[in-house]
């Protein structure tokens, strides 16, 4: 039974990791280590016999055996209670109650110089907030990726996106020096603070709806003191590899003192 279960989980994780690494061209720490984790229990699972009867034959390796089935078995249980959390749904977030004088919209990692779906989804969500709060100045958030080696930045990709739906290029300022959610909030701060826009301002920030809660505490780390969150849904075959990375996202804000 338990090779059984161990083999249908790792195909899971491995064919839906791979697929989103080697098909969807989609790179984060969530995907490797989803494929990762895949592979590993293939392997658990077509040397169960021989490696059952290896870790027998010793009390020392049965203790070891046991201790990392415990200690496997406690982290997946904690990963599955994060993701029933409210926090990956959106709803460990504040949602703006006045009208912001700007939006901060975050940039999610893309790979190539056009929006990621994740990505598509902000800028979407960004599009409806802008046409909302009309008067609000609209801030795009996101640097080069320098893994994939492309030559633009994220903030030009959806200034971009942004005017092809209607918006106004003039209420468009675009960050492209930020590499994470950290910078996202300090280099936004500059930029509004030349426009003396300040952080203790109503503002609002538009990312996925996995990310708001981390997001917000970050920004409280930069002094934004009136930051509210508006959620952009998250695409169904990104979500869970996407929470999978919140989940130690927030493990290390938290260990870091980041927030």
């Amino acid at each position: 039974m338990m090779r059984g279960l161990l083999s249908m989980v790792g195909v899971i994780l491995a064919g839906s990791g791979a697929w989103l690494l080697f098909v969807d061209g989609t790179f984060h720490f969530g995907v490797v280590l989803s494929l990762g984790l895949g592979v590993l229990l293939l392997l658990v699972a077509l040397a169960w016999s021989p490696l059952r009867r290896w870790v027998d034959a010793s009390a020392g390796r049965r203790w070891l055996w046991r201790t990392a089935c415990g200690a496997a078995t406690v982290w997946a249980l904690s990963v599955l209670a994060f993701f029933a959390l409210p926090v990956p749904h959106g709803q460990a977030a504040a949602a703006p109650t006045d009208t912001p004088k700007a939006l901060i919209v975050l940039g999610a990692g893309s790979a190539v110089c056009a929006p990621s779906p994740v990505l598509q989804s902000r800028l979407d969500t960004a599009a409806e907030a802008a046409r909302r709060w009309p008067s609000a100045l609209v801030v795009l958030s996101g640097g080069r990726n320098h893994f994939h080696n492309v030559a633009c930045t994220e903030a030009e990709v959806m200034q971009q996106a942004l005017v092809a739906q209607g918006l106004d290029a003039a209420r468009l300022v675009q960050e492209g020096q930020s590499a994470n959610t950290t910078e996202n909030f300090a280099y936004s701060a500059k930029l509004l603070g030349a426009r003396g826009i300040t952080p203790d301002q109503p503002l609002a920030v538009v990312t996925s709806e996995f990310h708001g809660a981390r997001a917000l505490r970050l920004a409280a780390h930069q002094g934004f003191t009136h930051l509210s969150f508006v959620a952009a849904p998250t695409p169904l075959r990104y979500r869970y590899h996407l929470w999978l990375r919140e989940y130690f996202a927030a493990a290390w804000s938290w260990v870091s003192g980041e927030g």
